[in-house]
């Protein structure tokens, strides 16, 4: 839980960065104009909203690798941008239009949610991994999945999209 609180928070942050980088920056009244021109009419602020959002996550906790234990995040954008963070370090990338399409009907198309509930150990406890799967409803709502608490199916569309992710680390 600690790595992924780590990737929203590396995603937070190239975000905001993102958000920041266009030229000079300008200060504003608080009734919305650019401080120092003085012909500047008051526009209302916008309701929406065009930045990023968190499309749909995975994250796997516990189980062993080479160089220790195999956690590690997986973070899908709307804009198709992805990270993925793991004790090795932290990539970023895009993934095509194709791709984008197929996490989002893996989303329409999941069935983790509606899952039979996991009854057995769960895996951490004998060095397997935990898969957590979260994801935008499109209603305002993040549905989230453990493979501790559904039987998560390795054919399930959201998997396999997420799965498809070209992740080059762990």
């Amino acid at each position: 839980m600690k790595l992924f609180i780590k990737a929203m928070s590396t995603v937070a942050a190239c975000l905001i960065l993102a958000g920041c980088s266009s030229g000079q920056g300008s200060l504003t009244t608080a009734d919305n104009r650019v401080e120092g021109t003085e012909t500047a009419e008051a526009y209302p602020s916008p309701s929406y909203d065009f930045s990023p959002v968190i499309l749909a996550s995975r994250e796997s906790v516990g189980g062993l690798c080479a160089n220790g234990v195999c956690d590690g995040v997986l973070v899908v954008l709307t804009t198709g941008e992805w990270t993925y963070s793991n004790p090795e370090g932290t990539e970023h990338g895009k993934i095509t239009p194709a791709e984008l399409e197929a996490v989002k009907k893996g989303i329409k198309t999941t069935e983790m949610d509606n899952a039979p509930d996991f009854t057995d150990t769960c895996p951490t406890a004998y060095d397997g991994t935990e898969y957590i799967y979260s994801w935008d409803n499109g209603q305002g709502m993040t549905i989230t999945v453990s493979s501790c608490d559904k039987v998560i199916l390795p054919s399930d569309p959201l998997v396999k999209a997420l799965d498809a992710v070209p992740v080059p680390l762990g």
